[in-house]
């Protein structure tokens, strides 16, 4: 018992910012769930899958306007006291202009590339509507992740409570009194619950650190080249993921993609535990490198038996999950469900890879080879969904990261052992 007390002290910052960030994917699942369960039951599927397309780019695009700075600030804001304030208001501005202006050109491009986002160009509200909803789901990532930096994980907790119930509150209100019952509706209702929420972040910054909104240029110059190589890399990691939602309603049809969306939620359950031991790993090593090899064989261990346990239920209750949606849905998908979740054990590696990387200020050469997997990723996704439908995609997308965490092995294990590999961070020390 001692030793277990001494364990769980030793490594207490690590595990409570990771069970924040647990606790977190637990929620948007367990609400988001819901979410997507009373919007399959009172929508069309064509129009869920629609708004399932939309949310899935939203969240990517809300990736690209971060321009990577919710990572940077992961590892930099601790290490800049006094500096929280100007460092989070700098970037919260730059986020925001940046989101909008990305939000506008893919609906422009989207709308004239595909006639289920057209609906974008044609209404303007919903154009205002798409690019809130990118600069909010910018900032949040940006002030989640920020707090995480902070080691204070159970802020962006409680915000993502307060945003999935909201969001669901605001799912049925829309759906018994809106006259309009378009996949926008379950669109706006996600945007809103995004927005209240900003709520608490916004009061515990200006209580803590008199948050005032003021734009510092030279952050922007001085951290500019660091969160542009944090920024490539995240897109690396996020845009397969995104882009493939966006994919199936293209290429095969948006009641696919609504069953693929349902697919991807649920084996986020899985997911996002071993993605939030990995980016709590690299907050806990950014602050105290030496220490690298000795949280890797905790976060490690947690990963492993998190899978192994996750997917037995995964595999068994694949068509029970999916058949709640509706039958089409299990129909459809419970096979995908099972398929999505084999590639959580290569995604151990690569979570562990990156944040190994990002700790020694290696950012660049990761993003280059997540970059080149991420085409391997989306080629044998597309190339399976031409063939197979989606089935073959996700054959395709879990052989790809198979082959991807084939080649980061190495580097882990040495990560194990080596408590100090030379870096650009040690070199600095």
């Amino acid at each position: 018992m001692k030793r277990i007390q001494a364990w769980i002290t030793a490594n207490r910052s690590l595990i409570a910012n990771s069970s924040a960030l647990v606790g977190t994917a637990v929620v948007n699942s367990g609400i988001g769930f819901v979410y997507w369960w009373l919007a399959a039951h009172w929508f069309d599927q064509a129009f869920v899958g629609l708004a399932s397309a939309t949310v899935s780019a939203m969240l990517l695009l809300g990736s690209v306007g971060m321009m990577g700075l919710g990572t940077l600030l992961v590892g930099e804001i601790a290490q800049r006291q006094g500096e929280e304030s100007a460092l989070l208001s700098t970037s919260m501005i730059t986020i925001t202009v940046v989101s909008v202006a990305v939000a506008l050109a893919f609906a422009l491009i989207s709308g004239a590339l595909s006639a289920e986002f057209a609906l974008l160009t044609t209404n303007p509200l919903y154009l205002a509507l798409f690019a809130l909803g990118v600069a909010l789901t910018a900032l949040t990532l940006m002030l989640d992740q920020a707090f995480i930096g902070l080691l204070r994980g159970g802020i962006q907790l409680t915000r993502n409570f307060s945003a999935s119930i909201i969001k669901l509150v605001a799912l049925v209100l829309f759906g018994l009194w809106l006259a309009d019952q378009t996949g926008m509706v379950i669109f706006g209702a996600w945007t809103l619950g995004t927005l209240l929420s900003l709520f608490i972040p916004f009061r515990s910054l200006i209580r803590t650190y008199g948050l005032r909104l003021h734009f510092r240029g030279h952050m922007v110059r001085e951290l500019g080249k660091a969160a542009l190589m944090h920024h490539w890399l995240n897109l690396a990691l996020e845009a397969p993921i995104r882009l493939l939602p966006v994919i199936v309603t293209i290429v095969l049809t948006p009641e696919l993609t609504a069953s693929l969306y349902i697919a991807w939620m649920l084996a986020g359950l899985m997911f996002f535990p071993v993605q939030s031991l990995t980016l709590t790993l690299y907050a806990v090593g950014a602050q105290n490198v030496t220490l690298l090899a000795e949280k890797m064989h905790v976060t490690l261990r947690l990963s492993a038996l998190i899978t192994v346990v996750g997917y037995i239920a995964i595999f068994l209750l694949a068509d029970v999950l999916m058949g709640l949606f509706g039958r089409a849905y299990a129909e459809q998908a419970a096979n995908v469900l099972r398929i999505l979740c084999v590639s959580i054990f290569p995604l151990i590696i690569k979570d562990h890879f990156v944040a190994v990387y990002r700790i020694h200020n290696r950012a660049r050469q990761a993003a280059l080879i997540i970059t080149i997997g991420g085409i391997i990723e989306v080629t044998l996704s597309v190339i399976g969904a031409s063939t197979n439908g989606l089935i073959g995609l996700s054959i395709g997308w879990v052989v790809a990261i198979m082959l991807e965490a084939i080649y980061m092995l190495p580097t882990v294990l040495r990560a194990l052992h080596v408590p100090v590999f030379h870096s650009a961070r040690t070199a600095a020390s």
